[in-house]
């Protein structure tokens, strides 16, 4: 099975996204899986492909305001080139572009989203842009074959995930 993970960041770059990204890549390929991260580099100082504990790292230029949304047409368009490379695509993180575009270029392929979703922007000026955000965002939820949720605040408290659990049965699935 041939898997894409697709995270705004990766290695070396730390968070809650990309901790629990890296802990599970690490993993798959044990289990003898062909995985390959898609990321963003706003800094265009890290190798554009690298091999990192044995998880293929493929780096896209982006651009990313005060280290948000990760806007990267590059990213874009190499999901929708080589969508049908993959078995399953899955995207992480709600608050950022790269979710968003590996739901718009969904192909054949099984699209799960882990949201990482907490509520609201850190600034106020984030949380006006998230308002016209939704109805994108909304599509990502839309577009999953499954949505994981990793903390019991996505399971019960998010309108979206709500909505699309009554839409789908079995779509949601805690971690």
């Amino acid at each position: 099975m041939r898997i894409a993970k697709v995270c705004p960041l990766y290695y070396p770059n730390t968070g809650g996204v990309e901790t629990r990204v890296g802990m599970i890549s690490e993993r798959l390929p044990q289990e003898g899986l062909d995985l390959e991260v898609l990321t963003c580099d706003p800094s265009g100082r890290l190798p554009k492909e690298e091999i990192i504990n044995g998880v293929k790292v493929r780096r896209f230029k982006s651009w990313a305001p005060n280290e948000s949304y990760y806007f990267s047409s590059s990213l874009r368009r190499y999901l929708l080139r080589c969508r049908a490379n993959y078995d399953l695509v899955d995207a992480h993180c709600y608050h950022a572009l790269p979710a968003l575009y590996a739901a718009q270029t969904k192909g054949k392929h099984k699209l799960v989203f882990a949201p990482h979703y907490h509520g609201a922007g850190h600034t106020f000026f984030r949380n006006l842009l998230h308002i016209p955000y939704k109805f994108f965002g909304n599509k990502i939820f839309e577009k999953a074959d499954r949505v994981v949720c990793v903390s019991k605040y996505e399971e019960s408290d998010n309108a979206s995930l709500q909505s699309r659990r009554e839409q789908s049965r079995d779509c949601l699935e805690r971690r």
